[in-house]
């Protein structure tokens, strides 16, 4: 039995960020990134809670408690942020707030290796979107 449990939040935050890319990425889009298989959803909460759903089940599977972190009895929140691509990759992925002893490399790692999604729509356009998510990392 695991010792230990992750919970996942997908947030938003409201603006445009810097570019790195000709194309702005951007945060408030009419149709958020989804996995696959959600974008059948035609309600947006429901297509938006089959993500979510989706994305805290892969996360809870991937990641594994740093055992330095374990250890020392380290517990609290990872933030990080990634871009979801118009090709549904995962890019500019970044740790805002570290708890340390391994576990913000493990989230970067995990988000390295999410599946391709479906990419978010804006006016009818494949764009670029900001995500931010916090990671809890606590010891039972």
């Amino acid at each position: 039995m695991k010792k230990w449990l992750i919970i996942l939040l997908v947030v938003g935050a409201a603006g445009l960020t810097a570019q790195t890319h000709e194309d702005p990425i951007m945060v408030d889009v009419e149709i958020k990134p989804t996995w696959k298989g959600c974008e059948v959803e035609t309600d947006m909460i429901l297509r938006e809670n089959c993500f979510d759903k989706n994305l805290v089940s892969f996360f809870n599977d991937f990641i594994i408690y740093p055992e330095r972190a374990r250890k020392k009895k380290i517990q609290g929140q990872v933030i990080a942020q990634f871009v979801i691509e118009k090709d549904g990759s995962v890019s500019n992925i970044q740790i805002i707030h570290d708890i340390g002893e391994g576990c913000g490399d493990e989230v970067v790692r995990a988000i390295q290796h999410l599946p391709k999604l479906v990419p978010g729509y804006n006016n009818g356009l494949t764009v670029r979107v900001l995500y931010k998510a916090p990671f809890n990392f606590v010891l039972k």
